[in-house]
This record gives C-alpha cells, sequence and structure tokens, in this order.
C-alpha cells in the first residue's frame, strides 16, 4: 500500500505530521476485514500511529490505534511490543512515572520476565540480585568480555531488555532505587548469558553508580 510506504519513508525522515496523515489515509482505505484480509498491513499501518502519535504529541490518535491493536485477540506479544514501549514513553514525557513502571512490569510479565514475583519481597530480592550481580561483574575483563561475547540475537530476550531499558529510566526519575536495581542487574544477567545488547554498556555503568553510592 502506498500510504504505508510514504508513511514509513516519511517517519525516516522525521517527518512526522506527514506520516501521520499517510496512516489515517491508509486505515481509511482499509475494509472491514483489515484484520483478516490483510492483517499484515493492517498492523503496520495501525503501529506506525501509535508511534507516530507519539511523536507528533497527538494523543488521542495514538490511543485509538494502540486500543484497535490491543483489542486483537491474536494480537501476539512481540507485535504488541513497540505500541506498548511507545505508551510507556508517553507515560514518562508526562512523569506519570508509576504507571510506566507497572506498564513495564506488567508486559515484562507477557514476555517471560517476571521481574517482582513477590512485591512484599521487593527489597530482598533487590539486595540479592544486586550483591550476586556485582560480585558476578567484578570477574569481568572489560576488552575480553566485549571481544568474547556475541551479540545478543535472541528476538524475546531483545524485547525483555528494550522493556527493562524503559523500566530502569521510569523507576530512576521516580527515586524508586529498588526497581532501577532489579532491571539493571536483570539487563547484566541477560548480556552475561545471551550476548551485548546495545543497552548493555549502560546497564553496566548504572550497575557502577549504584554500587559507588551504596557501598561507597
Amino acid at each position: 500500500m502506498l500510504n504505508l510506504q510514504a508513511a514509513e519513508k516519511a517517519r525516516q525522515i522525521c517527518a512526522f505530521t506527514n506520516g501521520l496523515s499517510y496512516v489515517d489515509r491508509g486505515t481509511e482505505l482499509l475494509p472491514s476485514d483489515r484484520w483478516t484480509a490483510h492483517r499484515k498491513t493492517t498492523l503496520r499501518l495501525y503501529t506506525l500511529g501509535v508511534q507516530l502519535g507519539l511523536a507528533t504529541g497527538d494523543y488521542s490518535t495514538m490511543d485509538h490505534y494502540r486500543n484497535e491493536i490491543l483489542s486483537q485477540e491474536d494480537c501476539t506479544t512481540m507485535e504488541k511490543l513497540p505500541i506498548q514501549v511507545a505508551h510507556i514513553n508517553r507515560l514518562c514525557m508526562s512523569s506519570q512515572y508509576s504507571d510506566a513502571i507497572e506498564l513495564s512490569l506488567e508486559f515484562l510479565k507477557e514476555l517471560g520476565c517476571n521481574l517482582i514475583p513477590h512485591r512484599s519481597l521487593v527489597s530482598i530480592q533487590a539486595i540479592a540480585s544486586l550483591m550476586g550481580t556485582i560480585k558476578m561483574a567484578k570477574k569481568i575483563v572489560p576488552e575480553q568480555f566485549c571481544q568474547s561475547r556475541p551479540l545478543l540475537r535472541d528476538r524475546r530476550q531483545k524485547a525483555i531488555i528494550e522493556v527493562l531499558a524503559k523500566l530502569g529510566y521510569a523507576s530512576f526519575l521516580s527515586g524508586n532505587k529498588l526497581v532501577t536495581a532489579l532491571a539493571t542487574t536483570r539487563t547484566i544477567q541477560i548480556t552475561m548469558k545471551h550476548g551485548i545488547h546495545s543497552e548493555s554498556g549502560i546497564a553496566f555503568a548504572t550497575l557502577g553508580l549504584i554500587a559507588k553510592s551504596e557501598f561507597g
């Protein structure tokens, strides 16, 4: 569909308002059975609608496209990833950090990462995870680690780290040190087990800041 191609091109060159207009036109042309007859095109158009709605600050349009996707019972967790990440970004931009944290934790569960199994034990879990990860990180030689570890390829683990990064950002800005520690240490643990992600370096740097501030 030409409107989809035009919207994607507009997004690439940061012409967000024009891109959203192409999305609107494209969705208007879709038939009533769009989610069965043209599912791939429909999903891409609606996802772009969410992302471009965020970029332009048109939150009502963003909500419209996001709700439409979420209403599809056959929508997979990985298909929901970009729109949920966009919504977490929106919550952070609006300083709604508590809501961003809750959505991040909820979506991490959908991805198979139950970061906080028991809320009442979050402090114990955070301290244990922090101490174990610091002990593990002390054994790393940075140059050798970067050369020996492969890049992260697993799609689900990459998605988990992407959401963990948003969670870490929201929790840090809200002053929630326990959740910041958990998001950071889980990112490092995934890096150690599955490979290096673009967020891995930030996680190690954050771990260093936490260790310095808490333990000197």
